[in-house]
């Protein structure tokens, strides 16, 4: 398949892409555009300035991934040298992702729970309660990217076709403990005031 897209990339076509009814209609549909022009160009013409067109406004998006599966072959991406080389020096801009790291998935979990922290009034009896979380904030968050890590390391050999782990799923299960911090901090004022 990436084969297929780098042939697109490259001659703005690949071999069996068109069948010769969408030939003639492209064919059909130049001449349509280009009636002003007083000499008709030839077909074979017409095909070649489609496939200039082509190439000129195709967009590819490649997500690849590094790892799954591809481990054991050693190359980037799991594709030949040759295929990436060629990628990369057909496209105009590339970007590289890779799963946030331990480190990452803290910072962002404090920076999280702090601005949630932040917005949530300190009052009444279980401010206390907010005041001792807002205490372990780092240890929370240290938690939390423990959690993710691992739920990550364990889709990733279980089930590594599904994106079942990823950067939302971080930031749900943060909002998800805020959550169930918020009703347990709610509960616990309730039964205070009781």
């Amino acid at each position: 398949m990436v084969q297929k897209v780098l042939m697109l990339m490259r001659e703005g076509t690949y071999p069996g892409l068109h069948s010769s009814e969408d030939m003639v209609s492209i064919v059909t549909a130049l001449q349509q555009e280009n009636q002003s022009i007083r000499k008709t160009p030839r077909p074979d013409m017409m095909i070649q300035r489609f496939h200039q067109l082509v190439k000129s406004k195709l967009h590819v998006l490649l997500l690849l991934d590094n790892h799954g599966g591809h481990l054991q072959c050693r190359q980037p991406f799991g594709l030949p040298a040759a295929t990436v080389s060629a990628l990369l020096s057909m496209s105009c801009s590339t970007e590289v992702y890779r799963p946030w790291s331990r480190a990452t998935l803290e910072q962002i979990a404090t920076q999280h729970l702090e601005e949630a922290l932040s917005q949530q009034p300190l009052q009444g009896p279980a401010a206390g309660s907010l005041q001792d979380l807002e205490k372990s904030l780092v240890n929370v968050a240290t938690v939390t990217a423990s959690i993710h890590c691992s739920a990550r390391c364990y889709a990733e050999r279980l089930v590594s076709d599904l994106p079942l782990v990823t950067p939302k799923t971080f930031l749900d299960f943060l909002n998800t403990f805020l959550l169930v911090s918020a009703q347990f901090h709610g509960k616990c004022r309730w039964q205070m005031n009781r």
